[in-house]
């Protein structure tokens, strides 16, 4: 899909309840800590950039850009990396969150290319009390927000 048909926009990953001291970033697809912080109690935003459009072959929307990861032919997905992953020497985690994002409905896709911000929440811990890994579900499904609302980065 050409660039020119693509529209940008910016999803709006939260993390809830992160594990305290223990490095969090977007990861580039060159595999780089991107917007790293060391999160105290307060939960942590990333603002992600990325480019939407909507491929008339598959008809559905596809995303584009330095932080959207593709597995096959439909699965698109953003990675948050944990401790080592997000460029913190000497942490005891090295990991990475897989956040799917092409299950984003088109509703809220056709409202972020009219001027809206996508967000979606995630859980920073798993079970066990350590950071969460691996694909992770939301603990709050998708939803449109206005950019005036919110701050970059929580924490």
């Amino acid at each position: 899909m050409r660039r020119a048909d693509q529209s940008e926009t910016r999803l709006r990953l939260v993390v809830e309840g992160p594990v305290s001291g223990v490095a969090l970033s977007l990861q580039g697809k060159d595999g780089h800590p991107v917007d790293a912080v060391t999160p105290g109690a307060a939960d942590v935003a990333f603002s992600v950039p990325v480019r939407v459009g909507f491929d008339t072959l598959k008809g559905r929307w596809r995303f584009f850009g330095g932080f959207v990861r593709n597995e096959g032919s439909d699965r698109q997905f953003v990675y948050i990396g944990v401790g080592a992953q997000a460029g913190q020497d000497g942490s005891a985690y090295d990991r990475r969150i897989k956040v799917d994002i092409h299950d984003i409905p088109p509703a809220l896709i056709e409202e972020a290319v009219n001027g809206s911000v996508i967000e979606g929440a995630i859980a920073g811990s798993g079970p066990d009390g350590t950071p969460a890994c691996a694909t992770v579900q939301l603990v709050r499904a998708w939803r449109t927000i206005h950019t005036a609302s919110w701050p970059e980065v929580i924490g």
